[in-house]
């Protein structure tokens, strides 16, 4: 047994050098997949955050979840609900990016906001995502939709 150690001693360290090298790669891989399903977690749950945010922003001011089918807002009012409704689209995009089963849980959110949707035309600054939900939203309640007096 001696002997034969001896006489394949080159080619045993040879391939414990391989092994060795081998494990390596296979625990770079490993840290790889738990980083990766690290951020995974991290980005559903940032997510979640903002989608509570968001309807807890949507149930403190229900006058801007759901503005009616003209919306009539003094100035200041406006200027919220910009706010409020660019926050929504936001709120669609981390979501969506982070699990995209949630598109259509946006669906109704969209729906009270048929003035806005239905009267912008560029949705260029969003993801492809969020300007698909939109297109699926404005095809359902534009066609549908009566003019508001101001529209005309």
């Amino acid at each position: 047994m001696m002997n034969w150690l001896r006489a394949n001693g080159e080619a045993l360290q040879g391939i414990g050098s391989i092994l060795t090298a081998f494990l390596a790669l296979l625990a770079l891989v490993g840290v790889k997949i738990q980083v990766d399903a690290q951020a995974k977690v991290a980005s559903a749950q940032a997510a979640r955050e903002i989608y509570r945010e968001f309807l807890t922003l949507s149930v403190a001011h229900p006058d801007l979840a759901d503005p009616g089918d003209c919306p009539a807002f003094s100035d200041k009012g406006a200027v919220e609900y910009a706010f409020y409704f660019e926050h929504m689209l936001y709120t669609a995009e981390e979501v969506i990016a982070a699990d995209a089963t949630w598109s259509e849980s946006f669906d109704h959110i969209f729906e009270n906001h048929g003035a806005n949707l239905c009267e912008t035309k560029d949705w260029a600054g969003y993801t492809p995502a969020v300007q698909a939900l939109i297109a699926r939203v404005s095809l359902d309640i534009c066609p549908r939709r009566e003019a508001c007096p101001d529209d005309e």
